[in-house]
């Protein structure tokens, strides 16, 4: 025989009901406020601490400095300079790898992909982390994104530099000789959407220069000799470039676009001295780590770089080759790094340049 349902005891509905009533029917006491409030507290601190933990003993293992261009250019010889002393005070390997290829981007791109605990460090070059991004798609990495600057290493002085033929002696002889002769003056570079080349086209707004632009897209050795030459009437190079043709005459130094003048050709006067204003322009070399590097890290290699790069050794080495050494904080980088590309992206704007990949 079936019994059917079992009736609900009559206090059954009233103890469910109580079952579901909230822990707390008042506020919590003040002790166990306090307690949410620790807990909560360690959970913001709690990122700061293991950055801490992870600058310590750091670095126990060799570092990586990934160098985006083969061996013997100017910014490979800065890396190894570097390197030389930077070891020794870190008391581990600092140990290059060149990664060439995509004017640079690609060993960029490997390093805003790489774990950012410190071990793999970039140098980075001006025309790859500012100039790039504004003629250039789809590249491999975020200049301000992905990195975290160091520091500035070395300012790298740039000049207008003319063949004898040209008849200017200086930057205003040569603005007026353009407006005479319209159409014949071309500046050699090497390459487009470098930063020599939106360097020229910033002087050509300032001073209404007429004249051509002549890139070489293998460096500065061919478009040297063709100026010399005479094939191209002038260039826009770095100041060790054309520096040994003008102290033998075969070059004429017309200005350098930093704002002093260069200790290797002391004779040649700047932009700013020339009346153009505006104009203070310099290529650069400095280091980077990716995003979300650990900050004691960064200060402890921006101390240690620092070090290495102002000892006089290592200047004197440095403004033997034209370069100028410039460090400072993680923040004065980036705030150049931001400067620059905001400025060269309105002169690519300005100018409609377009560059092919």
């Amino acid at each position: 025989m079936s019994r059917g349902p079992v009736p609900n005891h009559p206090s059954d509905s009233n103890e469910r009901y109580k079952m579901r009533q909230p822990l707390f029917t008042t506020p919590p006491p003040r002790a166990f406020r306090m307690l949410l409030a620790c807990v909560a507290i360690a959970f913001a601190v709690m990122p700061s601490v293991q950055a801490q933990d992870a600058a310590v003993g750091y670095p126990d293992r060799p570092i990586k400095f990934l160098v985006p261009f083969g061996p013997g250019g100017a910014a490979d010889v800065v890396a190894r300079v570097l390197v030389e002393k930077l070891g020794q005070r870190l008391g581990q390997p600092v140990v290059i790898e060149n990664r060439p290829g995509a004017g640079g981007a690609l060993g960029s791109g490997i390093a805003a992909r790489s774990k950012p605990d410190g071990y793999t460090l970039l140098l980075g070059f001006d025309g790859i982390l500012t100039v790039a991004p504004t003629v250039l798609k789809n590249l491999p990495y975020d200049t301000v994104k992905d990195f975290q600057p160091v520091t500035k290493l070395v300012d790298i002085p740039i000049m207008v530099v003319a063949h004898p033929s040209v008849k200017a002696k200086n930057l205003a002889e040569l603005a007026a000789l353009s407006k005479k002769e319209p159409g014949t003056i071309t500046f050699a570079t090497t390459g487009s959407g470098t930063t020599m080349h939106l360097a020229g086209e910033l002087l050509k707004k300032r001073i209404d220069l007429d004249w051509r632009h002549v890139p070489y897209g293998s460096g500065s050795g061919k478009a040297l000799i063709d100026l010399l030459g005479g094939f191209t009437s002038t260039g826009f190079f770095a100041v060790s470039v054309p520096a040994p043709h003008i102290k033998d005459g075969k070059l004429v130094g017309l200005g350098v676009a930093s704002p002093k003048r260069s200790p290797v050709l002391p004779d040649v006067p700047t932009f700013r001295e020339s009346g153009i204003t505006g104009m203070d322009a310099s290529a650069w070399i400095g280091l980077l780590v990716p995003a979300g590097t650990p900050r004691p890290i960064v200060d402890k290699l921006n101390r240690e770089v620092s070090a290495v790069m102002n000892s006089p050794e290592v200047a004197a080495r440095l403004q033997a080759m034209a370069l100028e050494p410039a460090t400072g904080t993680p923040e004065a980088f980036g705030e150049v790094i931001k400067s620059d590309l905001a400025r060269w992206a309105q002169v690519v704007k300005d100018g409609n340049i377009v560059v092919e990949q």
